[in-house]
């Protein structure tokens, strides 16, 4: 234990040679000069004493004519003395120490619970970067029940979410959302006919039929009606609610240039890498000035050897993009008009079953006109 104490203090041991070295020794005795290790050698001693002594042992050496020779200086004070000046040994680990203070609020790493399938936590995951939430941004509590909030108002997908950040990783919990049933209005509405058509069946649910199987109704007629008069001529309402099955005969046309212009992709990829820490964006390339470009930007955590860092690596990929001039073969325009005709037919009658189709196509100033004459079965009440 001593050796410990002696290794952390100054001490200086010395060599007292010449003169009257014993009245020396006495003389530091009497002023409480702890000198320790007092050993003979030829024409003197050897000691050792405390650092701050060391001058009041210089005083008495000089009236005892002692010539006092420093042998070994001991000490954490003589070890830190070599650093004098050099400020910035000093500095280092005090900042060090500050940054890593201030690290415990940086956002080193983001998990997703594992019950989430990865396009939502895709989608989780471009929402937090809207909101300035990534790795190397500083987080604090109240930003993150701002976010949670902000999430729920902004998606539909989830019905919970919950954001638990502690010692620079934030763990991101979130249950979907239930499909919620479509709640039907129950207002006195009439179904009317949204095609001319034959009909086929009619299946009334709530309200009253006033069309009958094998009538021809036209567009816009009624068919399935919200209001009745009883007996005593009071007026019964109810909300219509039923389908109406009629065979429908409907032509379509559609237009397809034989020649047009679209921007089409060169082939080419191009991109362009940035680091995000905290406010800070640096770019590791120059910016790609595409005009008419198709932009892709990814974000990933930055890792060295497996180590995660409190840092954002954005990837900009850029598919360059020139204006071409198509031309079009009769037969493939033709196609192109045909699926254009069917979209429409399909978004009109998703539930249609076609019984015949008569196609017919013209070519006139550069323009092809396609022409369908569907016939038909679907639900034609609405």
């Amino acid at each position: 234990m001593a050796n410990f104490w002696n290794r952390l203090f100054a001490t200086i041991h010395f060599t007292a040679q010449g003169g009257r070295y014993e009245r020396f020794l006495t003389l530091c005795t009497q002023q409480g000069i702890p000198i320790i290790n007092v050993q003979p050698i030829p024409g003197g001693v050897c000691a050792t004493v405390p650092a701050r002594y060391y001058k009041q042992c210089s005083v008495h050496a000089r009236r005892c004519r002692t010539r006092l020779n420093v042998t070994k200086r001991q000490g954490l004070w003589f070890q830190l003395k070599g650093y004098h000046g050099r400020w910035g040994l000093l500095l280092g680990p005090i900042v060090f120490l500050v940054s890593i203070g201030m690290m415990q609020q940086m956002l080193w790493s983001i998990r997703y619970d594992s019950s989430l399938t990865q396009p939502q936590q895709q989608t989780i995951q471009q929402l937090l970067y809207s909101m300035d939430i990534y790795e190397g941004a500083i987080l604090t509590q109240e930003k993150l029940v701002q976010t949670e909030k902000m999430l729920l108002s902004q998606t539909a997908e989830f019905s919970w979410i919950s954001l638990n950040f502690a010692k620079g990783r934030l763990v991101v919990e979130a249950v979907p959302a239930a499909n919620k049933p479509e709640i039907e209005g129950n207002e006195a509405v009439d179904l009317v006919a949204k095609e001319s058509g034959t009909i086929l069946e009619i299946n009334v649910q709530e309200g009253f039929a006033v069309k009958t199987r094998g009538q021809t109704v036209a567009q816009g007629e009624l068919l399935i009606s919200a209001g009745k008069e009883d007996y005593s001529k009071t007026n019964i309402e109810s909300h219509a609610k039923g389908t109406v099955t009629a065979q429908v005969k409907k032509t379509y046309l559609c237009t397809q240039p034989l020649q047009y212009t679209a921007l089409i992709p060169t082939g080419e990829i191009e991109e362009r890498l940035s680091v995000k820490i905290g406010t800070k964006q640096y770019f590791l390339q120059k910016e790609i000035a595409l005009p008419q470009s198709l932009k892709k930007i990814t974000h990933k955590q930055l890792s060295v050897l497996g180590f995660c860092l409190p840092a954002t690596l954005e990837e900009e990929v850029v598919v360059p993009r020139v204006q071409t001039t198509i031309s079009l073969q009769p037969k493939q325009a033709e196609q192109f008009a045909k699926m254009a005709c069917m979209q429409q037919f399909y978004s009109e009658f998703p539930d249609a079953q076609i019984l015949s189709m008569q196609e017919e196509s013209t070519t006139e100033q550069g323009d092809l006109t396609y022409k369908i004459t569907l016939e038909f079965i679907a639900d034609i009440a609405n």
